[in-house]
């Protein structure tokens, strides 16, 4: 297996295993779908309920105004191209983590079912034409 490949396969597990130590030291337990392939990459169980959470990474991508932190809401496109969204079938919660900077946001699917994208401001202000600017801050580790 070459780098690029490795690097690709592993793109999300310093992710998973932010949210997993976030959500243990909040003291819910924590699962992973093995052996299925599931549209939620891991439980949490509240003691209440089980919660199905997909996780995305928080980014640092390239935009028209230079480079932004972000994550996409969409299903990977895979070698269909088609774009799928994530529903209330997939998930209860999807979680941007970004471990560079330690953060993560949780939103309930219902918030995000019409949304394709979200920006984060870690270090800098958002550029004077950025749009949707600050909606995500209120998500941010907003646990079930």
């Amino acid at each position: 297996m070459d780098s690029i490949q490795r690097r690709h396969i592993n793109s999300g597990a310093p992710a998973e295993l932010l949210v997993a130590r976030r959500l243990t030291e909040l003291g819910y337990v924590v699962s992973f779908p093995f052996f299925a392939k599931a549209s939620y990459d891991l439980i949490a169980d509240t003691e209440l309920k089980l919660v199905r959470v997909q996780l995305k990474t928080i980014y640092l991508g390239k935009t028209k105004h230079g480079q932004s932190w972000m994550m996409d809401f969409q299903k990977p496109k895979g070698i269909s191209c088609k774009i799928e969204k994530y529903s209330e079938k997939d998930c209860d919660y999807i979680v941007g983590a970004c471990p560079e900077k330690d953060a993560c946001y949780v939103f309930p699917i219902q918030e995000v079912l019409e949304k394709r994208q979200a920006t984060f401001y870690f270090d800098t202000a958002p550029h004077a034409n950025a749009r949707n600017t600050g909606w995500s801050d209120s998500f941010k580790e907003l646990w079930f």
